[in-house]
């Protein structure tokens, strides 16, 4: 197996660094969007790293978690389908665990630079060492602290964990009707003063009346994230789309990349069923930027919303 020498840190921000990156650099920037869902592995860690859905490659890894430099041995193999090999992992193994990222790459020497701002994490320099077949591991060590030192990066920004284990703990339960007085709850903080902005007041007993219908809902679900109930998700699956009803998160579990894995999810679903995705927005609501760039566009419009889809 290959092996390498790996270091990754915690940084302000890739701006502050990539100066320095670059003086040091004989090739970059490369930017390369990477998706990566993890399944589970007994022996070590196996992902699927997809870079489109056409072209992306298995990797097979063990390697230790320690802060600072470490030794790791990998396989890859690629894959010109990622999206239907990534189905047969789901279905065969179970998914660990998904992170999307989007990564410059440098290479100084043989070590591959990779500024990693990371969806949900926030930004991380990583160094991989690219150790010869019998090099001894101390030699890449090093030349990671080596490195280190020069980008200026001090010991108390060393992670020693894998993104995916940094990742806050995501699943979603059925809702009952006990949940009534929480999906009000989550509807009311994030959509009283959408409401106001749009109708000029808050229907009370609308919105009472709809989350105990929801409640009982077979589609509606309850984000969890980190055992604590952060937001509500409705689903209705049609059969020739997927239709978002609501997908509500309260204001401690936005800009977390939570909604991001949520409708990464969903996306993938509509992929596999080939059918589009949609969905309403508000139109004073600015959520409706978020979805453009997961690749929604309006195909109609009201004098309140916007309507949304995502073609598979």
């Amino acid at each position: 197996m290959a092996r390498n020498i790996e270091i990754k840190a915690r940084i302000e921000g890739i701006e502050h660094i990539e100066p320095r990156v670059a003086a040091l650099a004989q090739h970059g920037p490369e930017l390369i969007a990477q998706d990566d869902t993890f399944f589970r592995c007994d022996n070590g860690r196996l992902k699927l790293r997809a870079f489109s859905d056409t072209e992306g490659e298995l990797i097979f890894y063990r390697r230790a978690d320690q802060a600072g430099p470490k030794e790791s041995f990998y396989v890859r193999s690629s894959t010109a389908e990622p999206v239907a090999l990534r189905e047969v992992l789901t279905l065969s193994h179970g998914q660990a665990g998904r992170v999307r990222k989007q990564r410059t790459l440098y290479l100084v020497g043989r070590t591959r630079v990779h500024l990693d701002r990371v969806e949900g994490l926030g930004d991380f320099l990583e160094l991989e060492v690219v150790l010869h077949d019998d090099e001894a591991a101390e030699a890449g060590v090093a030349e990671a602290h080596a490195l280190m030192a020069q980008l200026q990066v001090a010991v108390g920004q060393l992670v020693e964990r894998a993104y995916v284990d940094l990742m806050p703990a995501l699943m979603l339960r059925a809702a009952t009707p006990a949940d009534a007085p929480l999906l009000y709850r989550i509807t009311r903080e994030t959509m009283h003063d959408h409401a106001v902005a749009t109708w000029g007041a808050w229907d009370e007993a609308r919105v009472q009346r709809e989350s105990i219908e929801d409640s009982a809902s077979p589609n509606t679900r309850v984000v969890v994230v980190d055992g604590e109930d952060a937001g509500l998700l409705y689903v209705d699956r049609e059969p020739a789309h997927l239709q978002v009803q609501q997908i509500y998160l309260r204001a401690p579990f936005q800009r977390r990349g939570i909604g991001q894995r949520l409708m990464g999810e969903l996306i993938d679903e509509a992929r596999r069923a080939r059918v589009p995705l949609r969905l309403r927005v508000l139109r004073v609501n600015p959520a409706r930027h978020f979805y453009e760039k997961l690749g929604f566009a309006i195909t109609a419009s009201e004098p309140d919303f916007f309507y949304m889809q995502r073609l598979p």
